[in-house]
């Protein structure tokens, strides 16, 4: 997400698509991201801003998932 968001290869929609490929990645590992929608739109202005680090964000990632179950 940060790669994608800070760098901006993409005209726009890149703090969305950033957001997007993390929740994949969270998928993938057999996690759901579990996040209003407000959460999410601040945390990608954070990330986006360099407000927060990527430890930071991989905290935030940490308390906002839950394994899926299968």
């Amino acid at each position: 997400m940060e790669s994608i968001s800070q760098r901006h290869p993409f005209v726009d929609g890149n703090k969305r698509t950033g957001l997007l490929a993390a929740a994949f990645s969270l998928g993938l590992e057999g996690y759901t991201l579990v996040a209003s929608q407000q959460e999410e739109i601040d945390i990608a202005v954070k990330v986006a801003e360099h407000q927060l680090d990527v430890e930071g964000f991989a905290k935030w990632l940490k308390e906002n998932s839950l394994a899926q179950s299968t």
